[in-house]
């Protein structure tokens, strides 16, 4: 029975679980990251991509932010992401109920933000565009 439930362990997963190769992966061609104050900056690609798309892309770069031990956490409260992003409430509000609908965002008492399964599942559907 030992045996079995080490071959089962490899189902298990944490949020320490990160692909960073699938991480620079999906996030090269759009963002960069301000070395000095962890600024995410959009890069002309992003120009046309809907709001959802954005916000993924700002959340996943302050999860690059906390795993480089450059931010105290991952977690974003949604005053912080329309303060630094500059995107409107009104607009900022409604799309990240839509990504936690999908199941692409998770939120708790501290903030916004996105797990390790969350992110291969952002890649596999291709939903940055």
């Amino acid at each position: 029975m030992k045996k079995e439930n080490n071959i089962l362990e490899q189902l298990l997963t944490d949020d320490n679980d990160i692909n960073e190769k699938e991480l620079l992966d999906i996030l090269s061609p759009f963002i960069k990251i301000n070395n000095s104050n962890q600024d995410i900056i959009f890069l002309d690609s992003t120009l046309d991509f809907n709001l959802k798309s954005k916000l993924l892309l700002f959340l996943l770069g302050k999860k690059v932010s906390f795993l480089l031990g450059k931010a105290e956490t991952d977690h974003i409260k949604a005053k912080d992401i329309i303060e630094e992003t500059g995107i409107p409430k009104g607009s900022v509000l409604p799309n990240l109920k839509l990504l936690k609908d999908e199941k692409l965002v998770t939120s708790d008492s501290q903030g916004y933000f996105i797990t390790s399964y969350q992110i291969s599942k952002i890649k596999n559907r291709n939903i940055l565009n």
